[in-house]
């Protein structure tokens, strides 16, 4: 028996080379193609910038429009019409803000005027009678017919304040004169239950009243009564201010004629006179006085 023939597999032809003449043609014909597509493209690109160079020359120019010539303006609005009654009103509201502001300021000046006049009276009657230190005949009525009394001057002193302090046209706000009343009488004593305990001893605090309290309480610790002590000793604070709206000079006193404050009103001018000053100034001597009564406003 005889053996098969073994399977073979075929084996693929042989690769034979390229002529190299054929090869260098191939390549020349591909570098041409590529020359002629990069020449295509550089005039199709000059071709279309020539286009639209040609149509941008033969538009037309932009320009705005001529108002002149679309819009006809008339001397009568210009003058009289919409930006004329405009022109006019803010012109007017102008004015008058002009005006006032000249009155404001020529009501600034007399303000200030009268207030520096207030202000040398009183240094000058400050400094003469911390010297004399004179006695004030005036009872201030404390409560149940006791009274501050015997008092005599002791110190005073007067301060002031500006507007626009470092502007060369500040002008005086205000003129404070504060001075001391001492006796040399024994102090005096008040005993006040509850619950009008508490209400004495805010009216004693705001008077500024220099005292000393002893307080007693119950057994459940509430208030049952104050007894106050209170030294023979007055502070007044008068205060001499503008009031612009109404035009006058208000001086603000506390415990000048009696314990509490009083409002007086005068017309800007009246402090410039001095006869109504020496009449503030017997009424701080507790003398007989016609400073102007009839403006005085109570507000204990």
């Amino acid at each position: 028996m005889s053996n098969p023939h073994p399977k073979t597999t075929p084996k693929s032809a042989p690769k034979t080379q390229e002529p190299a003449a054929k090869h260098e043609e191939k390549e020349r014909f591909l570098e041409e193609v590529v020359g002629d597509l990069d020449a295509l493209a550089r005039e199709t690109l000059a071709s279309d910038m020539r286009v639209r160079i040609e149509t941008r020359a033969q538009m037309p120019n932009l320009q705005f429009p001529d108002l002149e010539e679309d819009f006809e303006f008339s001397s009568s609005l210009y003058s009289g019409g919409l930006l004329g009654q405009l022109r006019e009103q803010a012109q007017d509201i102008l004015n008058q803000q002009e005006a006032r502001a000249r009155q404001n300021a020529q009501l600034a000046a007399r303000i200030d005027q009268s207030m520096r006049y207030v202000l040398a009276w009183l240094q000058d009657m400050t400094q003469q009678l911390n010297i004399i230190k004179p006695e004030i005949p005036r009872d201030y009525l404390l409560a149940d017919e006791k009274c501050l009394q015997g008092l005599a001057w002791r110190k005073g002193s007067t301060d002031y304040r500006v507007m626009n302090p470092t502007s060369e046209l500040s002008l005086m706000h205000s003129v404070s004169l504060n001075y001391r009343l001492k006796s040399e009488m024994p102090d005096i004593t008040l005993k006040r239950n509850a619950p009008t305990a508490e209400e004495f001893r805010q009216r004693f605090f705001d008077l500024n009243l220099n005292m000393l309290i002893d307080e007693t309480y119950d057994t459940r610790q509430a208030l049952k009564t104050i007894h106050f002590r209170i030294a023979q000793e007055v502070q007044v604070r008068v205060r001499w201010e503008p009031d612009y709206q109404e035009e006058q000079i208000v001086v603000r006193a506390s415990n000048l004629e009696r314990l509490g404050n009083a409002i007086y009103r005068m017309p800007i001018e009246a402090p410039r006179n001095p006869a109504l000053m020496e009449e503030f100034g017997r009424m701080v001597l507790g003398a007989s006085h016609h400073f102007p009564r009839i403006n005085q406003s109570p507000n204990s």
